[in-house]
């Protein structure tokens, strides 16, 4: 009867285990297309700061000549 029981409770344990190792994989290919398109937003980021930055700096040089 005991042997019976502990067998089941491995079964159980076993099939949790698959679900969780199935889980696991779902969830790390989730993270991996995440930091994909995570990589892909930092680049824009960037190129807005860049345009951001160049336009203030072309709006410095002109303020300086338009008081001249």
């Amino acid at each position: 009867m005991e042997n019976k029981e502990v067998t089941k409770k491995l079964d159980n344990h076993e099939d949790r285990i698959q679900v969780l190792e199935k889980a696991d994989v779902q969830m790390a290919e989730q993270i991996k297309t995440l930091i994909t398109k995570m990589d892909g937003l930092i680049g824009w980021i960037k190129a807005f700061v860049i345009l951001g930055a160049s336009s203030l700096l072309g709006f410095f040089f002109w303020y300086i000549q338009s008081l001249g």
